[in-house]
């Protein structure tokens, strides 16, 4: 057989595996660009469909198996390759190119194959990649029906699905299995350097229960390392699938495998132009948690903890809540299959617990405010052993931080003037401010947000801390307010929360009902989002701020609003308009229109 004619197999050499024995690199053509990074050389990858219809981006080239004619080489080998000939293949994909530097698809055709050709060559790779096309040929009689091929113990019987049985990444959908090892590295999650205490710098041991600090009882922080993340990851992640786990760099879960998510991060940075223009802001932006999974902002936290009581084989976890919280832990421990125990104040919502028994959670209820119940939750998780979902979980308070990642990269790098958040016991505020500091510390953001905390003049002891100057909140109990998410009295992270606020010269503010219930009809009304009333005190804030002129017009703001209307939906509708029954009339409808004009 003529040498150029030569069909394209290349025997491996000896003891090689997958991938190896492939023809090797010879330097860019005139239309190739390098493989892409990442793309698998391994014989039983799924190749990228630009593969079958000639070259695209990357400058990948037709599929690999053709015979080519005369006067055309395929590159890759010494051997294959004649003089003046410029074809390259690389990373296991070639390209037949002619002498003048044109590539040729096919035999003899100028462009390239249809669709129906297409899949049908797709059709016959797969058939071929199962008998291991592209390594030595098996002998005939290990084909044989009576005698089968002998094969390494463990090995998967022949002609099965050898897909991994884990769910693959969202960020490496084509990583076959024959790359297994190099696809778990691939996929490993952040790394972490330390679990300290901020307050006394107490380091703890980190396969300890997610408890406070044992010298001083301070809420412990996970450590992230940094310095295994490259500096152009960046561009990396901005192409991943949306969601919270596309930071997974920074979020403290080593196991991929353990990874609990229903789909949440990624809400809207909705700009509210009606809505800004009713309290004299121009750059008003809306941070909108209501379309989280569970309709509110704990699932961000949620989904670390989750993750976490999977990678330490942990089979109940708890939590006491005012409502959102409950409801989140429940249905990511029914998505992770775990028990879950949530203890909330007997005057919660209605609508709150019913969420959370709808997943299946064991609910208590429990008379008196929240910090009784709260009290009572430490006390059965030291006795019973339940893994904590509470705020004293250094791993779950890590998953806050992607408000700053987000809203980082949906201003496309511009940093806010001010960032204003309902706070209970101070975690997102203290989270917002510690993402950040890590986008800072990486290069990717220059400078930092004013971060207000936001609370409701019932329940308000971060603001009374700020406004008197001391470093740690002084416990209250709380007074009864329509801002039931937010009432509590003896916030665990009110001194970080200070921290936040000090390092970025930001402010606190209290908000009384009246003003809480106008943001939330404002809310609905100007910029189309139903929140429940805790979630309206960020805007409320923000007003107050805009009034007193420390936020001024020009200002590009971001109010979080952090729970779904629907969670309580009482107060919005006693304040809605009146529902119209009417007949099935159109006089009596033009009757009422003429009476209440629109």
């Amino acid at each position: 057989m003529p040498e150029t004619a030569r069909p394209n197999r290349v025997t491996p050499s000896p003891g090689a595996g997958r991938g190896e024995g492939r023809a090797t690199d010879s330097g860019p053509g005139p239309r190739h660009a390098p493989t892409p990074e990442g793309l698998s050389t391994c014989s039983t990858a799924r190749w990228p469909r630009c593969l079958d219809r000639g070259p695209r981006e990357g400058g990948l080239g037709n599929r690999v198996g053709a015979a080519p004619p005369a006067g055309i080489v395929r590159a890759g080998s010494a051997r294959h390759r004649s003089p003046g000939s410029d074809c390259v293949r690389r990373g296991g994909v070639g390209t037949i190119r002619a002498s003048d530097g044109r590539p040729r698809y096919g035999l003899h055709r100028e462009r390239p194959p249809s669709a129906r050709s297409a899949r049908r060559r797709r059709r016959a790779r797969r058939s071929r990649t199962s008998r291991g096309v592209g390594h030595a040929r098996r002998r005939r009689h290990d084909r044989h029906p009576t005698r089968p091929a002998a094969q390494p113990a463990g090995a998967p019987a022949r002609g099965a699905r050898d897909h991994p049985p884990s769910r693959p990444d969202p960020a490496d959908r084509r990583a076959p299995p024959a790359c297994a090892a190099r696809a778990r590295a691939h996929l490993a999650v952040g790394t972490v350097a330390r679990i300290r205490c901020p307050r006394c710098d107490e380091s703890v041991d980190r396969a300890a229960p997610p408890v406070g600090c044992p010298r001083c009882r301070g809420v412990l922080d996970a450590e992230v390392d940094l310095s295994q993340i490259a500096r152009g990851l960046a561009p990396e992640i901005r192409r991943r699938p949306r969601g919270l786990w596309r930071w997974r760099e920074f979020l403290p879960i080593a196991d991929p495998g353990a990874v609990v998510t229903l789909g949440e991060g990624d809400t809207p940075l909705v700009p509210a132009r009606r809505l800004g223009a009713e309290i004299g802001l121009e750059r008003l932006y809306i941070k909108n948690d209501t379309v989280l999974p569970t309709g509110s902002l704990k699932d961000r936290s949620v989904t670390v903890a989750l993750s976490h009581a999977r990678e330490v084989k942990a089979t109940t976890v708890a939590v006491s809540s005012t409502g959102n919280h409950a409801a989140s832990v429940a249905a990511y421990a029914a998505a992770a299959g775990l028990k879950a125990i949530v203890m909330v104040p007997a005057s919660t919502a209605a609508a709150k617990v019913v969420q959370a028994r709808a997943h299946g959670a064991c609910v208590v209820a429990v008379r008196g405010p929240f910090d009784r119940t709260a009290a009572l939750c430490r006390e059965a998780l030291a006795a019973f052993g339940w893994y904590s979902c509470l705020s004293t979980n250094p791993w779950r308070n890590e998953g806050k931080k992607s408000y700053a990642f987000e809203t980082w990269e949906q201003l496309d790098g511009e940093v806010p003037a001010w960032m204003i958040h309902p706070i209970a016991g101070g975690l997102g505020v203290a989270a917002t401010w510690k993402g950040w500091r890590e986008l800072n510390a990486l290069g990717w953001a220059r400078g930092m947000p004013r971060l207000v905390v936001a609370q409701a003049a019932a329940a308000a002891p971060i603001v009374r801390a700020w406004e008197a100057g001391v470093p740690d909140p002084v416990p209250v109990t709380p007074a009864e307010t329509v801002a039931e998410s937010i009432a509590v009295g003896s916030p665990s992270l009110g001194g970080r929360a200070l921290d936040a606020l000090r390092a970025t010269g930001g402010a606190a503010v209290a908000c009384a009902d009246a003003e809480i219930l106008v943001a939330q009809a404002r809310l609905a009304r100007f910029a189309g989002i139903f929140c429940e009333p805790a979630a309206a005190t960020s805007l409320a804030a923000a007003a107050a701020l805009a009034g007193q002129g420390r936020i001024r017009p020009q200002d590009l703001v971001v109010c979080t609003v952090t729970g779904h209307g629907l969670k309580q939906p009482a107060d919005a509708a006693a304040r809605a308009e009146p529902l119209l029954t009417i007949d099935p009339s159109l006089s009596e409808l033009e009757g009422h229109l003429r009476r209440n004009p629109l």
